[in-house]
């Protein structure tokens, strides 16, 4: 039999009880880890990540002993809790976005809450946005947690962007695989990753898929914010343009062009074996902004 156990840490105890009629003497052991008792009850060991097999026995008075042997898997998992997030830019000729889910003052409010696994982003009070492509735009995704710890992000990741419209055929997503996240300079920032696949499908129905192992603007897309990272929403928009470019895909050109309209969605998700995000006790992977209007 297997148990199947997590934590945060390197090492986890591991609460162990028995019972068998007659017994005196109770023990659990594993490799160098060893408890024993009377009772058979709370026989604790500290257990290693990884698959560790357990011994336990009952022993009776006449030195009768019985023994069974299972294994407990021990996986360490990561998780990275989120204080708040915002949406800050400049957009020429028209107005500076700030808004944020901790909002005060003269912030813009954003909602948010975590269902099915999402940490969702209401973006309908925020105004002005502009997805068009305009030299001088800016507008940043921010995602701050809690004090960055190297250990929570010593795995690789894989990270995808995509965007959609309600009621439209469009949308497109990037999905960066083998990304390395690091510390720095009191945030995160990616740092390097294996490949890069744009994912796209046109008004009227056309679809285009092209994978490059990499691209120039990588630096510039995700960088490092105190206790945070900072998404670049329009450079990740220019890089799957510059994508498709490459690749001869010049009637998908004109769909990043202009992106205007309401029920526009932009979804983030970070994902590594055993990791999550954390917020108010729920876990979740993929951070998402609805409720978009862009003029």
């Amino acid at each position: 039999d297997v148990v199947n156990k997590t934590t945060s840490g390197s090492t986890l105890e591991v609460d162990i009880d028995v019972s068998a009629t007659g017994a005196e003497t109770y023990k659990a052991w594993s490799g160098s880890a060893m408890d024993s008792n009377s009772t058979g009850q709370n026989l604790a060991l500290n257990l290693p990540v990884g698959e560790n097999t357990v011994n336990v026995s009952a022993t009776s008075s006449q030195d009768v002993t019985a023994q069974m042997v299972f294994t407990v898997d021990v996986k360490q998992v990561r998780d990275i809790a989120v204080t708040h997030v915002t949406l800050m830019g400049t957009m020429v000729g028209s107005t500076t976005i700030d808004a944020a889910s901790n909002a005060s003052g003269n912030v813009t409010a954003m909602s948010t809450s975590v269902v099915n696994g999402e940490y969702v982003v209401n973006a309908g009070n925020v105004t002005g946005l502009n997805l068009n492509t305009v030299q001088g735009d800016s507008l940043w995704f921010n995602i701050y947690t809690e004090t960055p710890n190297s250990s929570d992000v010593s795995q690789s990741f894989d990270i995808e962007v995509s965007m959609e419209q309600s009621g439209s055929n469009r949308l497109a997503s990037l999905e960066v695989s083998g990304a390395t996240i690091a510390e720095s300079s009191g945030g995160w920032d990616v740092t390097t990753a294996t490949s890069f696949f744009f994912s796209g499908r046109r008004e009227n129905g056309n679809t285009a898929q092209v994978q490059v192992s990499s691209i120039a603007t990588l630096d510039d897309l995700f960088m490092s914010a105190t206790n945070g990272i900072k998404l670049d929403l329009l450079g990740l928009r220019d890089a799957m343009k510059s994508i498709v470019t490459d690749a001869g895909h010049t009637t998908f050109v004109s769909t990043f062009d202009s992106m205007s309209g309401s029920g526009i969605t932009i979804e983030v998700t970070v994902t590594s074996p055993n990791f999550s995000f954390t917020s108010g006790g729920e876990s979740f992977n993929t951070f998402k902004i609805w409720n978009i209007s862009v003029e």
